[in-house]
């Protein structure tokens, strides 16, 4: 069994109190965790530090545990999947802007429906240039 010394979570608590010191299983913890450099790989990054940016940052769950003489972060592989949907998604949503009279609003919104666009409308109003 290997002794589990901080935690990192998504919910942004980035380190728990040391004193509450649990311990993991070998098997768990191959099974369900992968240390930086594979994490690293897993999320397609070219260098270890932006993976450890958002495991401190609390996007990324984790544990450090304690191995010998030192101590090493894993990276639950639940949480990799996580971000990994949650990037995918937020890369495929954009943001377009769309000027037009109002008297056109309805032949757009007919058309958006049409392709199965979703879409939000905001009106905003011209300022005075004077």
């Amino acid at each position: 069994m290997l002794q589990i010394v901080d935690y990192s979570t998504t919910t942004n608590v980035l380190f728990e109190d040391l004193s509450k010191t649990h311990e993991v299983s070998q098997e768990t913890l191959s099974n369900e965790f992968s240390s930086i450099s594979k994490s690293t790989k897993k999320l397609g990054f070219k260098y270890s530090q932006y993976t450890r940016r958002l495991l401190l940052q609390g996007k990324l769950g984790g544990i450090k545990v304690k191995e010998q003489h030192y101590e090493k972060w894993y990276i639950s592989n639940e949480s990799i999947e996580n971000y990994m949907n949650e990037h995918r998604r937020t890369q495929q949503l954009r943001r377009f802007v769309l000027k037009m009279d109002l008297e056109n609003r309805d032949k757009v919104e007919q058309v958006l429906d049409e392709l199965g666009i979703e879409y939000e409308l905001e009106l905003s109003y011209k300022g005075d240039k004077s």
